[in-house]
């Protein structure tokens, strides 16, 4: 039994749990930023919510094809600007039910299957120039067996171009069996066909400019205009209503509103110049209108060609003129030609509170407060600001130390000054004074340089005699010693001296060998005789004396 009991709650639990759980995972995917806005391209289908109003401008948007759901939360994409198509194509049909290969733009290139509602596209500027079919619009391009709820549109839409089959719109382009309930849509629509060697089809529509749908309790203020080599379809909701051939489709438009200006001119085989407040025209006659209200409506069309533009000047010089925004109106810029008076809006800016602010300063020891004021609505908020605390700075002396006295500094705040600590400085001591003895100083006597000492040179022998080619010796004793002597000799052809005091006899003779200091100031000296000897007579007189004379 309590088996049973347990199988049964945890299967109760699975069942409960279970939408929990699948609920989680088709929760829509957040979008808060341009960057968000950028991955729907990677999952097309996907269901998405907007949570921020979102500024677009920057880089250019290139149109993505989507077949999702997406819920604008009531916020608002702005300042978007589009000057391409985007690389899907689809097939549309003109007034006969010729198809042709189509290219398209808007915030979405092509909508299937899709559901998208409570979406603002506030200061879109769609504006394309191309050689191809192509229909352009603010929220798609091109949108089949789709849904569009409470969406609203400022836009300006251009369509620059040389094909055949083509249009501007300013919520949707080309319509094909879709659902648009509780729109509005504020377009100034422009369409400029540069070849007129062709008659082209052209589609102009506040709501959407060609194809069929069901359009429910919608307004629009729409201002168009058109040069066209070809056939006109220009309506104040919708340019040309036309059914996809076969389709068993039943098309209406109940309880809508148009404020609606169309100025064009037709250069055509055959006059045309389809144009209305509601429907410039019901190609088959079978779409069914109720209840519908036109405010204001004004056509002005010729046959004849002429420039047609917004602004009637080539070269126009454009003044500005901001406005801020506030707490329920957005801000924006009016660009107003000073030439031909044109005017329009761009630069928008989000709905914000404009706060006054007063306050009352914190101090170290209590909180202050910020009071917040809208300036418009008086929307009030506070905000508190945390106590300072203390903050120390640095010590600073009070009292100077003295001698025998202590001195005081204290660490103080440096916000508000409170002493926050105080300490005491060491008194200095007091100075002893002793006499200072008395130090006799003797005269120091002048130094006088010391006498060089006196050099004393002695020979071992004042006389000496020699035999002729004999050496000997004299010993000089010299004082002090290691003084430098200088030997010579008066006659070196009778005997020679070298350094050491040797003597080497040449001759018979008599000469004078002298020892002496470096500066001759003591000399002392040997006389040395020479003489020959018996045999060195008998050889030099008697044998040979004839040569030696020679």
């Amino acid at each position: 039994m309590i088996k049973r009991m347990l199988c049964l709650l945890c299967s109760a639990l699975f069942l409960c749990l279970t939408p929990v759980c699948a609920l989680a995972e088709n929760a829509p995917i957040p979008i808060a930023a341009r960057e968000d806005m950028l991955q729907i391209s990677n999952n097309p289908s996907g269901s998405y919510v907007l949570t921020a109003d979102i500024d677009m401008s920057g880089e250019d948007w290139i149109p993505i094809p989507f077949s999702g759901t997406f819920d604008g939360n009531g916020h608002t994409l702005y300042n978007l600007t589009i000057r391409s198509v985007g690389i899907d194509t689809e097939k549309t049909y003109d007034g006969n039910r010729k198809e042709y290969e189509t290219v398209f733009a808007g915030l979405f290139s092509t909508v299937k299957k899709a559901h998208i509602h409570d979406l603002n596209l506030v200061n879109a500027k769609i504006t394309v120039e191309t050689e191809k079919d192509c229909f352009i619009a603010a929220l798609a391009g091109y949108a089949a067996d789709s849904l569009f709820e409470r969406c609203f549109v400022t836009a300006r839409v251009c369509l620059t171009l040389s094909g055949t089959n083509e249009g501007v719109g300013g919520l949707i382009g080309f319509c094909d069996e879709s659902e648009i309930r509780e729109c509005r849509a504020e377009s100034e629509l422009t369409f400029l066909d540069t070849n007129p060697n062709t008659d082209c089809e052209e589609f102009l529509g506040g709501i959407y400019a060609s194809g069929s749908g069901r359009i429910f309790d919608c307004s629009v203020i729409t201002r168009g205009y058109a040069e066209i080599y070809g056939y006109a379809h220009n309506g104040g909701i919708v340019g040309m209503h036309k059914l996809r051939r076969g389709s068993s489709y039943h098309p209406r438009i109940i309880r809508s509103v148009s404020d609606c200006e169309l100025t064009f001119f037709e250069v055509a085989p055959s006059r045309r110049c389809y144009r209305d407040a509601i429907v410039g025209e019901d190609a088959a006659k079978d779409c069914y209108l109720s209840g519908n209200t036109v405010i204001h409506y004004k056509d002005d069309y010729t046959r004849t060609e002429r420039r047609i533009r917004p602004h009637a000047c080539d070269d126009p010089e454009f003044e500005q003129t901001v406005t801020e925004p506030t707490c329920s109106s957005w801000g924006h810029t009016v660009f107003t030609c000073r030439k031909c008076g044109y005017s329009y809006t761009d630069l928008y800016t989000v709905p914000a509170h404009r706060y006054d602010v007063e306050t009352k300063e914190a101090t170290c020891t209590e909180s202050g407060t910020a009071v917040y004021t809208c300036r418009f609505c008086g929307d009030r908020y506070e905000e508190a600001i945390p106590a300072l605390g203390h903050q120390p700075g640095e010590w600073t002396m009070i009292t100077e130390p003295a001698e025998g006295v202590e001195g005081r500094e204290v660490l103080s705040c440096v916000h508000c000054g409170t002493i926050l600590e105080e300490r005491a400085l060491p008194a200095l001591l007091k100075e002893e004074t002793e006499s200072e003895p008395v130090i006799e100083v003797e005269p120091i006597a002048e130094a006088v340089p010391a006498a060089a000492p006196e050099i004393r040179i002695s020979l071992d022998t004042e006389t000496l005699t020699m035999t002729s080619g004999s050496t000997a010796k004299l010993t000089a004793e010299v004082t002090p010693l290691g003084t430098e002597i200088i030997w010579r000799s008066a006659d070196p052809e009778i005997v020679t001296v070298q350094e050491d005091g040797t003597l080497i006899s040449q001759k018979a003779g008599t000469t004078i060998i002298t020892c002496s200091d470096r500066d001759a100031n003591t000399v002392s000296s040997c006389t040395v005789t020479v003489r020959y000897t018996f045999g060195q007579i008998l050889v030099r007189y008697v044998l040979f004396g004839w040569l030696w004379d020679k």
